[in-house]
């Protein structure tokens, strides 16, 4: 598969209410991901196990840190995927918003109040535009 190239940003605050119900009532799509991690190395590697919107299921390896990172993403069964989550490391729930060529997380339970922005890019110098609900300012 080819690299994952991918910058990633911590939303620290929405611009406006306005511009947050826009965001809302303009996303592309909305999934609510549940998912695991088999295993963590310092290294930067990583198992993942993922289900989507509760009827698709992955499992995903990455290797690397930074920008660019190795990506192999393979479907599984949802039973055989909630099966995995009993032998995760930690676990995660969220909604990812897809809008403006970017996604956008919003996580729950011990994350409730974390949301992430990040965008796939096609190259490692290509240039993208910040998406319209948030300003330079709100990143980290």
């Amino acid at each position: 598969m080819p690299p994952e190239i991918e910058r990633r940003f911590l939303i620290t605050k929405l611009t406006s209410v306005k511009d947050s119900f826009y965001f809302f009532q303009n996303a592309k799509s909305k999934h609510r991901i549940k998912q695991g991690y088999l295993s963590l190395t310092d290294r930067g590697q990583s198992v993942r196990v993922r289900i989507k919107n509760e009827k698709e299921a992955s499992i995903t390896t990455k290797f690397g840190r930074g920008f660019v990172r190795e990506e192999n993403k393979f479907p599984v069964d949802v039973n055989l995927a909630k099966s995995l989550f009993r032998c995760c490391l930690y676990c995660l729930e969220k909604t990812l918003y897809i809008f403006d060529g970017w996604e956008i997380s919003f996580y729950h339970g011990p994350l409730t109040g974390v949301v992430i922005a990040e965008c796939e890019l096609a190259s490692v110098g290509k240039k993208f535009r910040l998406f319209q609900a948030v300003s330079k300012n709100t990143l980290k």
